[in-house]
């Protein structure tokens, strides 16, 4: 017969096994990116259900493999940009200065961390977790950095 404490010094034991095992080490499959460049801004924009007005351009997509995770950067002209926020579903409210931990870590295409006057918010969608990072671009353009993540 098992006590106390051999039970819960076991389910300890577990729960860490199970921990380190799943733990993304940057190349695992489980957490690995794959470059999502044969989308076009059109599907991305009926599968997250966000409207990008004639002037946005697809800089790079790529999907977080077995996370159900999509990310892309987009640009558009920053005369679009206040339309483009009015109808989006992030409340204008939820936006604070910096990327707020939403947005991850640079690599390739992204490049979140060294943008200019970053702002993001985030809201919920469909039990799908929604961050739009906005940041100022050079010569009137505007650099969305959308993430969409399935809870």
């Amino acid at each position: 017969m098992m006590n106390r404490g051999s039970l819960f010094v076991g389910s300890v034991f577990l729960a860490m096994w199970t921990v380190v095992g799943c733990r993304d080490k940057g190349h695992g499959e489980m957490n690995r990116m794959i470059d999502a460049a044969g989308e076009s801004l059109d599907s991305l924009s009926k599968e997250l259900e966000l409207s990008f007005p004639s002037s946005a351009r697809l800089v790079g997509s790529e999907r977080l493999n077995g996370n159900d995770t999509v990310r892309l950067k987009v640009e558009m002209s920053a005369e679009d940009l206040p339309a483009f926020l009015a109808h989006a579903p992030v409340e204008s409210e939820a936006f604070a200065s910096g990327s707020g931990g939403y947005l991850g870590r640079d690599h390739g295409f992204w490049d979140p961390q060294i943008a200019q006057k970053l702002r993001t918010g985030q809201t919920f969608v469909h039990a799908r977790a929604l961050s739009i990072g906005v940041a100022e671009g050079q010569g009137g353009v505007a650099v969305l950095y959308i993430v969409n993540q399935g809870m």
